[in-house]
């Protein structure tokens, strides 16, 4: 997701990728869009990307631009925000990571969902890799497991939060992926969920 002022910033950062993408590529047929329950999506069209198994796609919703690896990805972002659904600010897993974070370090959140970061990064970022990757070195991937599900499940989320300080700026970050809080690009300390 990417965040913008406001609503016609949102439509126009969608509007730029739809313009921009099939200049970068000399593709003018590259991207296809529609109309989803008010909201113009747009997408890659699958003929068009080879070996890719992926269909990346995206959608302004008021001030935010929605990424998804797939329009259903999308589509389905979108009837959440619809719908009202219940935010990852809920998840127990993000109100126990929040209380690991110093009330005074608490400023502009990012919230990780490490199992499924990890898990989309397994399924997706590897076979985009695994493209471009030299012929003598495909059969260590062919020799992975093809299912990701269980990979992933022993990994909580991951919290950063970014405040601004007297003298600069800080992050602190909790969670299952070992990180450590910064002050002026120096680790301090280090933090594990």
């Amino acid at each position: 997701m990417v965040q913008t002022v406001d609503a016609a910033g949102a439509a126009a950062v969608s509007d730029a990728l739809a313009k921009l993408l099939p200049v970068v590529t000399d593709d003018k047929e590259l991207v296809a869009s529609a109309d989803y329950k008010g909201h113009k999506s747009w997408w890659l069209k699958k003929e068009k990307l080879a070996d890719m198994p992926y269909t990346p796609a995206w959608s302004a919703d008021g001030a935010r631009v929605l990424l998804g690896s797939s329009t259903e990805v999308v589509q389905r972002t979108l009837a959440r925000a619809e719908t009202k659904t219940p935010g990852i600010d809920q998840t127990e897993d993000f109100k126990r990571l929040l209380q690991l974070i110093p009330p005074l370090a608490r400023g502009g959140i990012l919230y990780i969902n490490t199992p499924e970061a990890a898990t989309w990064g397994y399924t997706v970022g590897l076979p985009l890799l695994a493209l471009e990757m030299p012929e003598e070195l495909r059969p260590r991937f062919a020799a992975l497991p093809q299912d990701a599900k269980g990979l992933f499940a022993g990994l909580t989320g991951t919290l950063l939060s970014i405040t601004g300080t007297d003298d600069g700026v800080q992050a602190v970050s909790a969670g299952s992926v070992p990180a450590a809080a910064f002050h002026y690009g120096r680790p301090t300390d280090f933090y594990s969920a």
